[in-house]
């Protein structure tokens, strides 16, 4: 009722009912918020998302909802608080909204290699970076020697760009004089150019005799 009469100043009493039992209750108050919240209410929002539940899914639809590049910003800077459950809801919240200026810290926190904040800051990665992000994250991948699940988030990017030229180049590049899981870890997204030089440097993996070189080619 509150959310249908626009009643605004009860949105701090919607997020303090986020937290009730009454899973009922608790979405209904998510729902109001997507109309109703601000600012002030965006971190009680992001840290329901991050959970599961009739109620997660509520807030989280609710953050995408709420207008305003504030709200964005209110979760750009929830990247960078100290609890880790909720920089994973940021991340998450971050990429429901598609908010693609959080892509910085998104870089930033991916260099520190914190395990516990991964599962949705690969997620937002993939959805929210573009092209223009390749550089870094071959840098990160090179640093994390081949991580499998940031490959997978290169790869995606890569298969979205709009200069495939350039993008083999910056994998060759990457490829010349690379060692290791890392050079292993290259040769799929070499594949994904499908140009000529891409393959003729996948053809030489088969006949490395290395079985791993192989199995990634």
């Amino acid at each position: 009722a509150l959310e249908g009469r626009g009643d605004h100043g009860v949105g701090d009493w919607g997020a303090a009912f986020l937290g009730v039992e009454d899973e009922a209750g608790a979405t209904a108050a998510a729902k109001a918020l997507a109309s109703l919240g601000g600012a002030s209410h965006v971190k009680a929002l992001a840290r329901v998302a991050g959970g599961s539940g009739v109620r997660a899914e509520a807030a989280l639809e609710s953050v995408s909802r709420i207008p305003g590049g504030e709200i964005d910003d209110e979760l750009i800077k929830l990247l960078r608080d100290p609890d880790k459950a909720t920089i994973n809801a940021a991340e998450k919240c971050l990429a429901k909204r598609q908010v693609r200026s959080a892509v910085p810290v998104l870089l930033e926190l991916a260099k520190g290699k914190d395990k516990t904040i991964q599962r949705e800051l690969w997620k937002a990665l993939l959805l929210l970076a573009d092209e223009t992000h390749l550089p870094a994250l071959i840098g990160l991948l090179r640093d994390d020697e081949g991580d499998e699940r940031l490959r997978d988030v290169v790869a995606g990017i890569a298969r979205r760009s709009t200069n495939r030229a350039a993008t083999a180049a910056l994998f060759l590049n990457a490829h010349d004089g690379a060692k290791g899981n890392f050079k292993f870890a290259l040769l799929p997204l070499l594949a994904i150019s499908g140009g000529s030089q891409e393959l003729a440097a996948v053809a030489a993996a088969l006949k490395d005799g290395d079985p791993e070189a192989a199995l990634s080619a």
